[in-house]
C-alpha cells in the first residue's frame, strides 16, 4: 500500500467510527426506556461490551500484556467513569444536545491534555478549525442552550474522562501494545472493574428483561465496532487531537440519527421540527468546513 494512503487511513477509520458512534450514542437513550436507573444501564452496557471484547481473544495473538500496567489501569478507570457520566448526562439532556456537546467539549479536553502531557503542537489553523467545530454545536442545538446545570456537568465530565481515555490509549500504544491488545483492554477491563462497583450501586437489582437484553446486544455491538475503529485510528495516526477533531462530525451525524429515529417513532427520543433542521443545517455546514480546515492545515 502506498505510504501516503496508509498514513491517511486514520481519517477513514475515524469517520467510520464517528458514524457508528453517532448511532450508538443516540441509541443509548433507548436503553433508559427499559431501565430508568442510569447506573444500571451504564454497568450493564459495560458488561455487554466486555463480553464482546472477550469474544475476540481466539482470533488474535495478544502476546505480552504487561508493558505498561499503570497506563492500562488509568485508561480503565477513566473509561468506567466516562461511561457512568455519559448515561447520567444522556438521561438529563436531549440526545440531540448531549451527543454533539460531548464530542465538542472533548476536543478542548484532549487538546489541553495532549499539549500538557504529549507535547502535541499543531498549525494555528487546526485550532481555528477545532473552535469552529465547537461553535457549530451551538447551532446544531437550535442556537440556544436548554439543559439543566447538573446535566451539563455530567456532559463535561464525560468529555474529560473519555478524552483522558484516548490519551492513555495512545500512551499504551507508544509503550508497545498492539491495537488488538487495546481492544481487549478497552472493553473487557472496564467490565471487570465494574462488577464490584455494580454489586454495591445496584443493590441486588440484576433483572434483565427481554427488550432490555436485545437493546443491550445492539448497543454493545455498535460500541465495540466504533471503539475498534477509533483504536486503529489512534494507532495509525499516532495522535489523539486530530482524531478527536475529525470525530466531532459524530455530533452532526447524531442530529440526523435523532431525526430519523424520531420519524420511525422510537420511544425515548425527541422529534425535530423543520425549523430546527434549518438552524442545524447552518451548524452542519460550519461543522464540515471547520473539520476540513483542521485536517488540511494539520
Amino acid at each position: 500500500m502506498d505510504a501516503s494512503v496508509q498514513s491517511n487511513l486514520y481519517i477513514v477509520f475515524t469517520l467510520a467510527s464517528a458514524s457508528i458512534h453517532a448511532v450508538s450514542y443516540v441509541y443509548s437513550k433507548r436503553l433508559l426506556v427499559h431501565a430508568s436507573n442510569p447506573a444500571k444501564v451504564a454497568f450493564f452496557s459495560m458488561f455487554a461490551c466486555g463480553l464482546g471484547g472477550l469474544l475476540v481473544i481466539p482470533f488474535f495473538n495478544f502476546g505480552e500484556l504487561f508493558h505498561a500496567p499503570g497506563y492500562v489501569a488509568a485508561m480503565t478507570v477513566c473509561a468506567v467513569a466516562g461511561n457512568m457520566f455519559m448515561f447520567e448526562g444522556i438521561k438529563r439532556c436531549d440526545a440531540s444536545f448531549a451527543v454533539p456537546m460531548m464530542g465538542g467539549l472533548k476536543i478542548f479536553c484532549i487538546a489541553a491534555l495532549s499539549a500538557l502531557f504529549l507535547g502535541e503542537i499543531y498549525n494555528p489553523l487546526v485550532y481555528v478549525g477545532a473552535a469552529g467545530a465547537v461553535i457549530s454545536l451551538f447551532f446544531l442545538n437550535d442556537a440556544k442552550f436548554r439543559a439543566p446545570l447538573v446535566g451539563l456537568m455530567f456532559v463535561f465530565l464525560n468529555a474529560l474522562m473519555f478524552a483522558a481515555t484516548d490519551l492513555f490509549i495512545l500512551l499504551c500504544i507508544r509503550a508497545g501494545y498492539s491495537a488488538e491488545q487495546m481492544m481487549l483492554f478497552v472493553f473487557s477491563l472496564p467490565a471487570l472493574v465494574s462488577i464490584p462497583l455494580a454489586t454495591v450501586a445496584l443493590k441486588g437489582d440484576w433483572s434483565l428483561s427481554g427488550p432490555f437484553a436485545r437493546s443491550l446486544a445492539l448497543y454493545s455491538f455498535l460500541v465495540a465496532a466504533g471503539g475498534l475503529l477509533i483504536v486503529y485510528a489512534i494507532s495509525s495516526s499516532g495522535q489523539v487531537t486530530i482524531v478527536n477533531i475529525l470525530q466531532s462530525v459524530r455530533g452532526l451525524l447524531a442530529i440526523g440519527v435523532v431525526y430519523l429515529f424520531g420519524k420511525w417513532g422510537m420511544a425515548g427520543l425527541e422529534k425535530l421540527t423543520a425549523k430546527q433542521l434549518r438552524v442545524r443545517g447552518f451548524g452542519a455546514v460550519l461543522m464540515c468546513g471547520s473539520v476540513a480546515l483542521a485536517v488540511i492545515s494539520r
